[in-house]
Formats: C-alpha cells, sequence, structure tokens
C-alpha cells in the first residue's frame, strides 16, 4: 500500500533562488532547484507549480528560462502537464531523497543569570488526553466550542479597528466590563472594568505583578505548599520567599522561622546550618543579612487554596492583612 500524501498545497516561491554570478545557465539552476523540492517531497504530488509567467516575475527571469527548465522537467517525469492548468508535480516512487550538507550546528550562547533561574524552575505542561492529577486542566469534553465558537466569530464580525492594533493594552473594554459585571454576581467583588488588565493566563500574570511590584531584595509571604508556578515568577524577579505553612487540620500558620528564608537567585543557596549560632541568627556567613520579614507581597489562596483545595478562615484573613509591615493595598 503506497503512504497517504498530503493534499496539494500551494507552491512557496521563497524556496527557490538564482545565482546570477555563477557560470551555470539560468534554466539548469531552476532545473536542480526544483528537481531537489520534488525529490524531497517537499511538495506533496499534485501540487501547482506557478504559471511561467508567475514565476518569471517573482524570480525576475525571462519566461523563455522558466519554460525551459519545466519542459525538463516535463521531459524527465517530473511534471505533468494538463490542458488549461499550470503544471503539477507526479507521484514518483519513493527514493533516496537529496539533503544539501549540514552546515555544523552555531554554538548556544549561555542565558543570564535571570535565564538561567528562569529555566531551573519547575513546570508541567501535562500530556494531551491525560487529565488526572492536573490541577488547571479544564476538561475538554464539556467545553461548550459550539456557542464559544459563535460568539468568537459574531464579535470578530463586528470588532473593527478595536480588535486591532494597541488602543487598549489592557483588554479589550467590552470584555473588561464583562468580567467586572461577573465578577460582582459571582464572587461579590466589587471592581470598575478600568481596574482588570487582561493577561493570556495566570502565569503572564504573575509575570506582570512580579515586574510591576517587586524589587530584587524584596520580601514575599508565600503560602507552602502552594503553586510552583507563582513561586517561579517571584523568585525570578529576585525576590526572598518566606514560606507560610499551610495543613488541612490548623490552616495557614503565620509564624516567621529566619532559617527558613530562601536566597535571591544569584546567592549561594544557605541552609540552617549555615546560619550564624553566636546568638544573632539573623545573619548569614559571608556578610549576607537575613531579609527583614515585613512583605512587599503576599501571596495565598483563600478561597480554595492550591493544592490542598481548604479555605481561609476568617481569622487567618485578618491575620495576613494586619500583621506587621504587611501591604495596605488588597
Amino acid at each position: 500500500m503506497r503512504p497517504h500524501h498530503p493534499k496539494p498545497q500551494a507552491f512557496p516561491l521563497d524556496m527557490l533562488a538564482v545565482n546570477r554570478a555563477s557560470g551555470e545557465h539560468l534554466s539548469r539552476q531552476l532545473y536542480h532547484g526544483l528537481v531537489a523540492i520534488i525529490r524531497n517531497r517537499a511538495l506533496a504530488p499534485g501540487s501547482e507549480l506557478p504559471s511561467t509567467r508567475a514565476l518569471a516575475a517573482e524570480l525576475g527571469l525571462g519566461r523563455n528560462t522558466i519554460v525551459a527548465a519545466y519542459d525538463q522537467l516535463v521531459t524527465e517525469g517530473y511534471l505533468a502537464n494538463r490542458q488549461g492548468a499550470r503544471p503539477a508535480i507526479v507521484d514518483l516512487p519513493d527514493g533516496p531523497r537529496e539533503s544539501p550538507p549540514e552546515a555544523p550546528p552555531a554554538p548556544l550562547r549561555s542565558p543570564s543569570r535571570r535565564g538561567e533561574e528562569l529555566l531551573s524552575q519547575p513546570c508541567h505542561h501535562g500530556t494531551p488526553g491525560r487529565f488526572a492529577f492536573h490541577p488547571g486542566m479544564p476538561d475538554a469534553a464539556s467545553f461548550p466550542f459550539g456557542v464559544w465558537g459563535r460568539l468568537v466569530a459574531r464579535r470578530a464580525s463586528h470588532g473593527g479597528e478595536t480588535l486591532f492594533g494597541t488602543y487598549d493594552v489592557t483588554g479589550h473594554p467590552a470584555l473588561k466590563e464583562a468580567i467586572a459585571g461577573y465578577l460582582f454576581s459571582a464572587r461579590g467583588v466589587r471592581c470598575r472594568p478600568e481596574q482588570i488588565v487582561v493577561t493570556t493566563g495566570a502565569q503572564a500574570a504573575f509575570d506582570l505583578l512580579a515586574r510591576l511590584l517587586l524589587d530584587p531584595g524584596d520580601t514575599v509571604w508565600m503560602e507552602e505548599p502552594g503553586y510552583y508556578g507563582a513561586k517561579a515568577a517571584f523568585t525570578v524577579a529576585g525576590a526572598r520567599i518566606l514560606p507560610i505553612p499551610v495543613d488541612q487540620e490548623r490552616g495557614w500558620r503565620l509564624e516567621h522561622d529566619p532559617e527558613k528564608w530562601e536566597p535571591v537567585f544569584g546567592e549561594r543557596s544557605c541552609s540552617n546550618k549555615e546560619l550564624d549560632r553566636d546568638g544573632d541568627s539573623t545573619k548569614r556567613h559571608h556578610g549576607l543579612d537575613a531579609p527583614d520579614p515585613a512583605p512587599r507581597l503576599i501571596y495565598v489562596t483563600p478561597a480554595c487554596q492550591h493544592p490542598l483545595g481548604i479555605t481561609m478562615r476568617w481569622r487567618s484573613g485578618c491575620a495576613c492583612s494586619t500583621s506587621p509591615g504587611s501591604p495596605t493595598a488588597g
């Protein structure tokens, strides 16, 4: 059984080039280029080549040059001429493919220290069709793709200039109005559309918040266990993370242990044993001070803690917001 070939496709003109300084005739250069494309099956059998006039205009060659190359390909069985249609590639038997000599790969440049830290962060994108134990993955089988497609088509057909350009960098105004209405009716959150910033996803939002709110060395209180994507964004921004322990029985425990500070990226790791034991446990060796526990940012998921699924008690929420040095912004 012959392998299934993809359906005919348009000819990409940028796959051909001729060198006018070469001693080889232009029609022969064009012929060799087309042969390589056909033998390597860069175009599927049945794909049409451009008309001689179109290819001559694109390459800046005479039409007779294109005709000569096409005629030679037809003679050798690479192309089929059809009355009133452009020449098409013949379905040839599979054989060895001609590959151009490979140039040695260019050495990769090392990323910046921030880039290395970013690459070292944990990530898990899942596998299509496998949803078990993958938080945040929606059930595609239950998603109303039909309704969603009709709504997208309706909006796109009347979008005009408002859907293009950089007129509304924080998000489409109509979308932000709809989000504000939903937040009030479903979550009881009162906000104005101009307070909403639409991002491509939660990770983009964490990255944006980290770059806007944090300077290197700032303190972040973060629940532990917590969402690794948020921790990665704060870490790469240069923050020091102070874990807030969370468990099923006691919830969020706001005890601050200076031995649990995590260093800013670029500093060498500091374990508990590397802390001074001469009565000043807030100092690290090599002159590094333990940071002020007053947080610049607090990250918790009170409504449904990730990944434990518990809800923060009212007292814990008040303790977070009234702790000394805690941010005043909600």
